[in-house]
């Protein structure tokens, strides 16, 4: 008897989505009123999302010179989100049912300690619910006092509060070894408050034209929390409500965190007959997240484009219907994504004397940065737009190139320091690459039209500098490397049986069926200093699109393909490897043995001391993939005389459609083996009143 838990565990998902808006008002009122309704059910059971939102734009000019709107979201989440259980259920040995005899649903396999992959599912067992109200409110006032000049004030609010519950008893997945019970409680709040301020002046005069924008923008955000824990509920009915009654391990937490941004900016926006055009930015930015000294810096840029095609020379280019060149130039920053980078934190640990606990702190693993400064990325771009044929066929080709310096990553630090990390400006790096977009009609005629959109880029990433002063092994960091990358072992194949002098000569303790890597340095022996390189990286070589649209009459086709190639990937799926034997993996197929003299897998070892397993997962993950089609029909209401139904259209989408990959596997979703990537089916129906 044996089980397919993929199977059991995945069901077809199912999504509804049902949005109901009114547009109205006057010459002076201008409204909009929406609602709407999203009912999402997973793949897997107990993964499901309600979404209610409400929508409210109004407005109002109350002069000649002033006017006031507001922009307001509500909306609300029912959330249920399951533990994952599709890693567990591919690594589990599939013998077994998933009853006793009895008609009992079996919690336990085989091996009388892995939980059932399907246990959260049964009633009672497993419960995680997500309830998060989220409000944006944007409230603006514009006047133009004068002719050409322009103030608006914007302010905004983005409030949430979301409660999370969540119960596993004693026969869940995750408390199955336990014997006991968890449950958890947190309450968080969120408030971010934007309030942004825009100057400008517009002036024309002959065949100038002038925009000056002065801009000033503060954005703080606030967010506290509260938890609590309990292990062994004394009445498993009440979930998460009554921790209280939890006989062990009560745990209380909470914490609080702010952080401001404040940003001011100055634009000029200059013309000459619409065919030179020149802008000027001068910024200065703020943060509270980074260091006493370091936390304000400027940010300048500047861009220029010539539309070449209204020059007198191109006249007589007939072929040409469009042509522009741009030129930028420019600074950025980031700030930490954390408040409290800059300082080391306390924690509780455990403590007693005589048997009896005490509370004690230390400082946290992570520790703070005095220094932290910003990231800055300095951007120079290329670009040239086009047109040929009368815009039967137009596109743009870019080249940017990106420095960035004082590169913001935490760093691994060395066990001896007692700190596991420390958030860092540790270097510089360069991007670069070509991106180009390329559109067409290919075909146009009174009903029917064809067009077309293709997105080609190639990017190269590379650290250029090091706080080092050379490559940090340990955090995986390689000068003239991108930023990630796999640095492992190369794996040539399988020792075979032939080999067996060869392979003892390499190591003493190896044997045919076992891992063959190679020797970089050629010195006849293998070791980690010298033998281990960069295998490749994340990172595609290159990624692109080609997007069709066809209409004939009222139906219209759109497909959508999107490739990427050149990445690599280390896939769970392929380094899952137990060298007992036992489990459930691809290495069961086509494992190293004599009689088999394969080159994927080793051989099965019931001690357990086969080298270079680390070797196994790494894939070229390059693949193309229908990503999107959609096929609709447009009713011709106007031949109905209806007078209330403006416009009708039903329509079909098919999303990830298929993909094609040398793997039998998504590479799409990484290394990871949890929620995979799903094929999607929607069919809907829009109605204009």
């Amino acid at each position: 008897m044996w089980t397919d838990y993929q199977k059991e565990l995945i069901h077809p998902g199912f999504q509804q989505n049902y949005q109901l808006g009114f547009r109205g008002g006057s010459e002076k009122l201008k409204s909009y009123v929406s609602v709407d309704y999203f009912n999402e059910k997973g793949i897997l059971k107990l993964d499901e999302m309600k979404r209610y939102t409400a929508r409210l734009n109004v407005d109002y000019t109350l002069t000649d010179w002033m006017k006031i709107g507001l922009q307001s979201q509500l909306t609300y989440y029912n959330q249920s989100i399951r533990r994952d259980p599709l890693n567990q259920a591919n690594k589990i040995s599939p013998l077994g049912s998933l009853y006793d005899e009895q008609g009992n649903f079996n919690f336990i396999m085989l091996d009388g300690q892995t939980a059932n992959p399907l246990s959260d599912e049964q009633p009672g067992v497993f419960n995680n619910n997500i309830l998060t109200t989220r409000t944006l409110t944007n409230g603006y006032i514009e006047i133009t006092p004068l002719k050409g000049l322009t103030f608006r004030s914007t302010i905004g609010a983005n409030l949430s509060n979301s409660r999370n519950g969540a119960y596993s008893s004693p026969k869940s997945i995750d408390r199955s070894l336990t014997g006991k019970s968890l449950a958890t409680y947190n309450v968080s709040n969120g408030r971010t408050i934007n309030w942004e301020n825009v100057l400008t002046y517009q002036k024309t005069f002959e065949q100038h034209s002038f925009t000056f924008t002065g801009i000033g923008s503060s954005l703080a955000t606030t967010s506290d929390n509260a938890s609590a824990s309990g292990v062994n509920q004394l009445i498993p009915s009440q979930l998460f409500y009554s921790l209280g009654s939890a006989t062990e391990e009560i745990k209380i937490n909470s914490a609080y965190s702010k952080n401001n941004l404040v940003s001011f900016a100055a634009r000029v926006n200059y013309g000459f007959k619409d065919r030179y055009l020149l802008t000027l930015t001068a910024r200065k930015d703020g943060s509270s997240k980074l260091a006493p000294g370091n936390k304000w810096t400027f940010f300048p840029s500047a861009a220029f484009a010539w539309r070449i095609i209204d020059e007198g020379f191109m006249k007589n280019v007939r072929k040409l219907s469009d042509l522009k060149l741009r030129v930028s130039y420019g600074i950025a920053g980031n700030d930490p994504s954390g408040p409290y980078a800059t300082q080391t934190t306390l924690t509780r640990i455990a403590f007693g004397f005589d048997e009896v606990a005490y509370p004690a702190y230390t400082f946290s693993r992570n520790v703070g940065n005095t220094a932290l400064g910003w990231e800055l990325s300095a951007t120079q771009n290329l670009g040239l737009d086009f047109g040929l044929f009368d815009g039967r066929i137009n596109g743009s080709i870019d080249y940017y190139d990106t420095r960035t310096s004082d590169l913001l990553l935490d760093r691994g630090l060395p066990p001896t320091t007692g700190v596991t990390t420390v958030k860092q400006n540790i270097g510089k790096t360069r991007n670069r690459g070509v991106e180009v977009v390329l559109g067409s009609t290919n075909v146009r005629t009174r009903d029917f039209t064809w067009n077309s959109s293709l997105t080609f880029t190639k990017n190269k990433e590379e650290i250029t500098e090091l706080v080092t002063e050379g490559n940090d092994i340990g955090n995986g960091w390689f000068i003239g490397s991108p930023i990630s990358v796999f640095y492992d072992y190369e794996k040539l194949g399988i020792w075979q049986t032939s080999e067996a002098e060869a392979a003892k000569a390499m190591s003493p303790t190896q044997l045919p069926g076992e891992i063959k890597v190679k020797d970089q340095n050629g010195d006849g022996k293998i070791d980690a200093v010298n033998d281990r390189v960069i295998l490749g990286t994340p990172r595609p070589k290159w990624s692109g699109g080609l997007d069709n649209t066809i209409k004939y009459k009222g139906f219209d086709l759109n497909v959508m393909i999107y490739a990427r190639i050149g990445a690599m990937i280390n896939s769970d799926r392929y380094a899952r490897f137990d060298q007992q034997g036992v489990g459930n993996s691809t290495a069961g197929l086509d494992y190293w043995t004599p009689e088999n003299p394969t080159n994927e897998y080793p051989r099965p070892n019931k001690n357990a001391g086969l080298k270079y397993l680390s070797t196994l997962g790494y894939r070229n993950a390059s693949f193309a993939r229908i990503r999107n089609v959609t096929l609709a029909y447009n009713l011709p209401v106007s031949k109905f005389n209806w007078k209330i139904i403006r416009g009708l259209r039903i329509y079909a989408t098919a999303k990830n459609l298929a993909t094609f990959t040398r793997l039998d596997y998504d590479p799409e979703r990484g290394g990871s083996e949890n929620f995979p990537m799903t094929k999607l089916f929607v069919f809907g129906l829009n109605v204009n009143l």
